[in-house]
């Protein structure tokens, strides 16, 4: 036990020296870890779907295309990119719904629109990074919005969650747990709006709360997945951790509700 925390806390450790360091570099660091997250992500995807290796890198090449060909020439258009956001939207509201309300599987519909999930939310993540100059600092805090989010839940969750949050997917979720994360994240709303400065506090408190609601429902529906392909995680790129999208699926699932607030706050 205690040697699985110490490769738990190492390989975390590795991996938050990492992230911090490309956030260091700025932009174009960010822009690595964004297409790595994406490349990460889709290779685990495909793998779960038991892709053969020569789909698996085809679904790669073609995301990182689409993501190059939205970027250089799609963007040029205002109301092809408003569409497309509020495309991603509507898709995560549809698996929001159908994780709420039905028991069939979930996988079948990110399989049929896996260029809305998770490639809509990075191709216009990828966007903003490069034309706006606050999109740096919108990625960053809502990733650290996301790891208060997650650590609020444990915390609060360990020591006093009673009633389950969503047995049938994952049994360890308590509503404590998610009041936690909420009061958690809320609470660094101001602080995280004093040392990034480009979004509002107003701005950074509605993302704040979205983070809780929604990364919740996408470590939900990442949870839904796993146990339809009846396996622990996506992946092994962290030791104890597991794979890219088990240690970013809340942000890939939050990341087009983030973009709108942005837009509109």
């Amino acid at each position: 036990m205690e040697s699985v925390l110490k490769q738990r806390a190492i390989s975390a450790f590795i991996f938050v020296t990492i992230v911090i360091s490309l956030f260091a570099i700025g932009r174009y660091g960010v822009l690595i870890l964004l297409l790595s997250l994406l490349c990460g992500t889709l290779y685990e995807i495909c793998r779960l779907d038991k892709f053969t290796l020569s789909t698996n890198l085809l679904t790669i090449i073609g995301a990182l295309g689409f993501v190059f060909i939205f970027q250089k020439y799609l963007t040029q258009f205002s109301n092809l990119k408003m569409l497309a956001l509020f495309l991603g939207v509507f898709l995560h509201l549809v698996l929001t719904i159908v994780l709420i309300i039905s028991e069939r599987p979930i996988y079948p519909i990110i399989k049929s629109t896996v260029f809305v999930y998770p490639v809509m939310g990075i191709a216009l993540a990828t966007d903003a990074l490069i034309v706006d100059s606050s999109a740096l600092q919108m990625i960053l805090g809502t990733i650290l919005f996301i790891w208060v989010c997650d650590s609020g839940a444990y915390l609060v969750g360990r020591k006093l969650g009673k009633h389950k949050l969503f047995e049938r997917v994952s049994p360890k979720k308590t509503w404590e747990g998610f009041i936690g994360s909420l009061v958690f994240t809320m609470a660094i709303a101001y602080p995280v709006a004093l040392i990034l400065p480009d979004l509002s506090f107003i701005t950074w408190l509605l993302i704040a709360t979205h983070v809780v609601i929604f990364g919740t429902i996408g470590d939900l529906i990442q949870s839904k997945v796993k146990r339809e392909f009846g396996v622990k995680d996506s992946g092994n790129l962290l030791p104890g951790h597991g794979g890219w999208w088990d240690r970013f699926d809340s942000f890939l699932f939050v990341l087009p509700f983030v973009l709108l607030i942005v837009t509109f706050f």
